[in-house]
């Protein structure tokens, strides 16, 4: 860290954590941490063990500093990996809410780069998922959708399938609403709400259209 750098204080529990001025975590090293106030929290902690305390107001030696420095970085490793994910669901969540569907895709993408459990990160491909339709990206959305359900076919019905389709053609995307629509018979080929979705769309569009070119090509029409 730049000698000029500015120091924050971020509380995790009772531990004082140095933060830079960007949010990220920046290591200090032990002569740093006593500048900023380390030696306190460790007076507070170790109750007068020999070695590793030092009376109030004075440093704490070298060792005692580094076994501190060492247990606060530990303790900052599994905090990140308990809570990072689940943010970045919260975010993606309500960013989506607000219909800021980038916003909501980066968060998303951001928990899913971690080391989420895996109902948090189910959560996070299906918030994807729907703001990468909402947003109209019909090819982005039928590529998350197609990946879903070979990661976890069991957790994605033809309902699934019905309700993206519907998304999209909200969104101007008829065309890749039609090709959702056929994946989702390629697995539930019976399923009424997919072939009705499928006889509406017959019915709707104009000649000439994407739409009508898409049910063409995929055998739904003459």
């Amino acid at each position: 860290m730049a000698g000029g750098a500015r120091w924050s204080r971020m509380r995790l529990s009772e531990l004082d954590v140095p933060v830079g001025p960007t949010g990220s975590v920046e290591w200090p090293g032990p002569e740093q941490l006593v500048r900023i106030g380390y030696s306190e929290m460790a007076d507070r902690r170790c109750g007068g063990a020999p070695r590793t305390c030092a009376p109030p107001g004075e440093a704490i030696p070298r060792e005692g500093s580094m076994r501190h420095f060492c247990l606060l970085l530990m303790a900052l490793a599994l905090a990140a990996c308990a809570e990072s994910p689940r943010a970045s669901l919260d975010a993606a969540r309500q960013a989506l809410a607000e219909s800021r569907y980038a916003a909501a895709i980066a968060a998303a993408d951001a928990g899913l780069a971690g080391e989420a459990d895996a109902v948090t990160a189910w959560g996070l491909e299906l918030v994807k998922l729907e703001a990468l339709d909402r947003d109209g990206r019909g090819d982005d959305t039928l590529a998350q959708i197609e990946e879903l359900a070979a990661l976890r076919p069991e957790n994605m019905p033809a309902s699934q399938y019905s309700a993206t389709a519907d998304q999209l053609r909200a969104a101007g995307q008829g065309a890749a609403a039609i090709q959702v629509l056929d994946a989702g018979l390629g697995r539930f080929p019976d399923d009424e709400t997919l072939l009705g979705l499928i006889e509406e769309a017959k019915a709707a569009p104009a000649p000439g259209s994407e739409e009508l070119e898409m049910l063409r090509s995929l055998g739904y029409v003459d």
